[in-house]
């Protein structure tokens, strides 16, 4: 499975079953906000393909680059990380769009296939309002393995149709080739 074919375009028929998995995720995780965001390697960027409780509107828009933010340094670690209070980690400054958070806690996990991380998938704001705990990372943790997987299909499926899409045209070409003996009738056929 290539990593460069990982957009929201390669995933789209299965971007309904994401968005139902981040909305039930919101429910067992007690949390107002969760996202799954998906690496563009050419571009070396993360770009939200679904979210519960998120403005619609935005998902399209919504970019980070790797190594940038905390969904950023998941995806550069590639290991999950737990934050209890933002203001009180030493590990990471206050982003600019903490404003649009209600609590200072978060969870965040990759997404893999394999040892290659395809996305991160963020949990924030517990409808509580209390820290995220150990269990909901591991709760994250283990939807972020099944959500790898699903996508791992998604882009096998893929891969397969533009295998398929190729292979046509090679074999059109062929025919053009075997069927045609003068140049010109030959480029024309092609």
């Amino acid at each position: 499975v290539s990593n460069d074919d990982l957009t929201v375009e390669s995933v789209s028929e299965n971007i309904p079953l994401l968005q139902t998995t981040v909305d039930l995720m919101a429910g067992i995780l007690e949390a107002e906000r969760i996202s799954i965001m998906l690496l563009d390697e050419a571009r070396q960027e993360l770009r939200l393909a679904v979210g519960s409780g998120l403005d619609p509107h935005s998902i399209p828009d919504v970019a980070v680059r790797v190594g940038e933010s905390i969904s950023g340094q998941v995806a550069l670690r590639g290991a999950p990380i737990l934050v209890t209070d933002i203001e009180r980690d030493p590990r990471f400054e206050v982003s600019a769009f903490a404003g649009q958070y209600v609590t200072r806690s978060f969870i965040s996990a990759p997404l893999k296939v394999g040892p290659r991380v395809i996305g991160v998938i963020n949990a924030n704001d517990k409808t509580s309002r209390e820290a995220f705990s150990e269990n909901d990372l591991a709760l994250l943790v283990a939807f972020s393995c099944q959500i790898s997987l699903m996508l791992e299909n998604a882009l096998s499926r893929s891969e397969r149709r533009l295998q398929d899409a190729v292979l046509t045209t090679m074999q059109g070409l062929a025919s053009a080739l075997q069927n045609e003996v003068e140049p010109r009738a030959m480029f024309n056929a092609m």
